[in-house]
Order: C-alpha cells, then sequence, then structure tokens
C-alpha cells in the first residue's frame, strides 16, 4: 500500500496511552464476549467483532479469535501502528495451537445447520436478494444463516459475526464437511492483485490452485465446467499469506512472476476440502493491486464510489453462482 498504508493499519490500532505499557501481549480467546463490538449492528450483520484491546498492569493486551494468521496479522498491525506514530513497544505474541482454532468453530458453529447442495461464506448477505427476500435470519453467538431454493437447489447461506481470517477459515472449512453438511464449498470474498493490470473493483476471479508456505497444491471445483461472466478472470495461480503486512514490495515483486492474486483463506479453504474429498470454489472480487498504484485499495473500501463497483460485481457473482448450481447440483 506504500504511502497509503497508514490508512489501512491505524483505524485497526486504538491510539492509546502507552507511556508506562512495558509491553503488548497479542493472543487469542475462545470467548465471542471478549471481541469487541465495532461495527453498527443496524448496518452489518456480520464481520462486526473485533479484537478487544485491554490495559491489565504495565501490560496492553490484544484480545482476538484464536486464528494462528489471525493473532500473527494483528501482532504486525500493532507493530506497525508503533512504527507509523512514534511509540514503538515490543509485541509479545502468543499464536493458538491448532485444535484450539478446531475447537474454537465447533464451539460456536450451530449444530442445527440443514444439510444443503452447496454452503456459501463470505458476502451472503449481498446475494441472492431476490430468493432470500422474506427468508429470515436464523441467529446465534457468532453465526447466522439462511437456507433458501436456488434452481431447484438448496443452498445454506452462512454468515459469521467474527472474523475467520486465514487458517481459522480452513477450520471452518474442515468443521462444514466433517459434519456432512455439504460436499460443495463456496466462498464469496475479496483478494489483491499481483497483476499490473488489473484495476481493482472491476473483475472477479476463481481457480484450482494456491500456493500455502511455499507448496503448490490443486483442489478439485466445480465452476470451472461453467460459462464465464464478462468480467471472470479464471485459472489464476493464487497464493495464500497470512498477513496484508507480509506483502512487501520486495516481495510482490517475487510474487508477482508466478502468481497473479493473493488473499489469506482460500489455500487454507482449499486445502481442507482436499483432505475432506469435498469440491471448494471461490469467487472473489479483485479489490486492490499491490503493484501498481490506482488509487484506491484496502485503504478506502467504505467509500461509495467503491461500493457502487463491488455491488455491480457481486451481481455477476450471483450470476455466475446460479449458473454453476443449475449445471452441477
Amino acid at each position: 500500500m506504500g504511502e497509503q498504508l497508514h490508512r489501512y493499519v491505524l483505524p485497526k490500532v486504538p491510539e492509546l496511552d502507552l507511556s508506562d505499557v512495558q509491553a503488548i501481549k497479542v493472543y487469542g480467546s475462545p470467548s465471542l464476549a471478549l471481541l469487541l463490538n465495532a461495527k453498527p449492528l443496524d448496518t452489518k450483520l456480520f464481520n462486526w467483532r473485533r479484537p478487544e484491546f485491554i490495559r491489565l498492569g504495565s501490560f496492553l493486551h490484544c484480545v482476538t479469535s484464536p486464528g494462528r494468521d489471525y493473532t500473527w496479522h494483528y501482532a504486525k498491525l500493532i507493530a506497525t501502528a508503533g512504527l507509523i506514530r512514534g511509540e514503538q513497544r515490543p509485541v509479545l505474541l502468543t499464536q493458538p495451537k491448532r485444535y484450539e482454532m478446531d475447537w474454537f468453530i465447533d464451539r460456536w458453529l450451530p449444530h442445527s445447520l440443514p444439510d444443503a447442495d452447496v454452503v456459501v461464506f463470505g458476502y451472503v448477505q449481498q446475494l441472492f436478494g431476490r430468493e432470500a427476500e422474506g427468508v429470515p435470519w436464523n441467529h446465534c453467538h457468532g453465526f447466522g444463516w439462511k437456507h433458501i431454493d436456488v434452481a431447484g437447489a438448496s443452498v445454506l447461506l452462512l454468515g459469521c459475526e467474527f472474523s475467520y481470517w486465514g487458517d481459522l477459515a480452513g477450520s471452518l472449512t474442515a468443521a462444514i464437511l466433517r459434519r456432512e453438511i455439504t460436499s460443495w464449498v463456496l466462498y464469496v470474498g475479496k483478494l489483491g492483485s499481483l497483476d499490473p493490470s488489473l484495476a481493482p473493483n472491476q473483475w472477479l476471479a476463481t481457480g484450482q490452485s494456491s500456493v500455502v508456505d511455499g507448496v503448490p497444491f490443486t483442489w478439485r471445483g466445480r465452476l470451472q465446467y461453467v460459462r464465464p461472466t464478462g468480467r471472470m478472470l479464471r485459472d489464476i495461480c493464487h497464493v495464500t499469506m497470512p498477513s496484508v503486512i507480509d506483502e512487501t514490495r520486495e516481495w510482490a515483486v517475487e510474487a508477482s512472476q508466478s502468481c497473479q492474486v493473493v488473499d489469506p483463506e482460500i489455500g487454507q479453504m482449499g486445502r481442507a476440502a482436499v483432505k475432506a474429498g469435498a469440491s471448494f470454489d471461490y469467487l472473489h472480487l479483485v479489490t486492490d493491486n499491490l503493484v501498481k498504484d490506482f488509487d484506491q485499495g484496502l485503504y478506502d473500501e467504505r467509500s461509495k464510489h467503491v461500493a457502487s463497483q463491488r455491488k455491480s460485481l457481486l451481481l455477476e457473482a450471483e450470476q455466475m453462482i446460479r449458473r454453476g448450481i443449475i449445471q452441477t447440483c
């Protein structure tokens, strides 16, 4: 993000009095009650819980949802905010164990979820307005869902109040598939481009491969058999990174030699699907460009212009999902 980095980082890390703070401790908690209500509920049903900052003695505690990638991401955010504000403190990171991540998801994911031909994560509030209209959201702590009919197939729209960033998305995918709710998971989200020709908020991307921890792998999807929309990028090379702050200029130059897009979740979800023998697809809005400045990016996501462009892309994503359902269900 270059000179715009502060616009992304600083709103995520509150400006607190650190004059007598010895260090900042970052760790995950299994309690949703410790996650901050950072979004007005009348405008956003999902993804509104945020890490809480708590002062205890000479330490400032940052409590997040218990994902290894998410705790790493927030430790990097805090360290970067300290550099920008000129008030650096040691950042002490305690990452959760894998079993703690899985336990957290199993604890909060409702056991009453119905079976479906496809489970859709991500931008679920914005999809299938015609079919979902009049169908109320079922709510519990952490999640909400709708069970609707689309072109004769059952679709479970699954929303989440907290951020299932990075490998926590893999745990969520694994839990859904382990419970045999579906054999097809589809994630509608956003990612960054490593291709200088791709302007933000103009393209959708999908594929069946990613590079995670330096290891490339592929999974079985269904959208590769579906006729694409006009602004669809297909069969592209994706790389999974745990934090936006890890995506430095030097890294982007090297990664762009072999990959076109990047985000924290796709490879983790695809790997979980491979392990379960299920189908996985992503259908993502290309929302920023890491190698060329288009004056749009993660730092201005709430502008009216960006919102209008994304609404148009989500309509195309919905059209693509319909085609996939009709053709493969």
